[in-house]
């Protein structure tokens, strides 16, 4: 009998080599997955932070309008001053928006935003987050007439004064890091 023996110095650990390969190229597969996962995870938490803030402004904006949907006369316009105390302006200074508190903390209690307090509060405030607020600035008064009223409030209804109101309203998010402001120009026959 013939026994065939095979060389063993012909075998260089090819099978090795190319295993470590294939391992390496699998472990950069994976941790390139757990980046973009990470990545795709806080995309989804800053939409979410985005929306709530938009949602508490959106409150806060509706909240202010309602304030000025109920002026009926023009005996109501008398809060509306330049100190602010109130979150009520009266357009002596242009854009107050940009200046004033909106947190609520001002010692002296002026030049403050108004807190939101609808019902859902606590939905914005969760996080520790400052609540979402609004501050309301009236405009001179105008004679009614096209060029004085956009968008043709109460025309046909007989001549009187236009009141101009711009509501400012501010939401931010869980963690108070990001913000969004929203604005609405109304105007009221009084």
């Amino acid at each position: 009998m013939h026994k065939t023996l095979t060389s063993k110095k012909h075998q260089h650990g090819a099978v090795l080599i190319v295993s470590l390969i294939i391992l390496l190229l699998m472990t950069l597969i994976g941790v390139s997955g757990m980046q973009t996962t990470t990545l795709e995870e806080k995309m989804a938490s800053n939409n979410l932070d985005r929306m709530i803030a938009l949602q508490a402004a959106e409150a806060a904006l509706a909240e202010g309008e309602t304030i000025v949907r109920a002026l009926n006369n023009a005996g109501q316009l008398g809060p509306y001053d330049g100190n602010g105390a109130d979150a009520r302006y009266d357009g002596s200074f242009t854009d107050i928006w940009t200046v004033v508190d909106w947190t609520g903390s001002s010692a002296e209690n002026t030049n403050e935003a108004s807190p939101y307090t609808g019902p859902d509060v606590a939905v914005y405030t969760s996080a520790g987050g400052p609540p979402p607020a609004f501050v309301i600035e009236q405009y001179a008064a105008a004679l009614a007439g096209p060029q004085n009223n956009p968008g043709g409030y109460g025309q046909g209804i007989g001549s009187g004064t236009v009141f101009l109101f711009r509501v400012t309203a501010r939401g931010t998010s869980r963690a108070g890091t990001g913000q969004v402001f929203l604005q609405s120009i109304m105007t009221r026959r009084l």
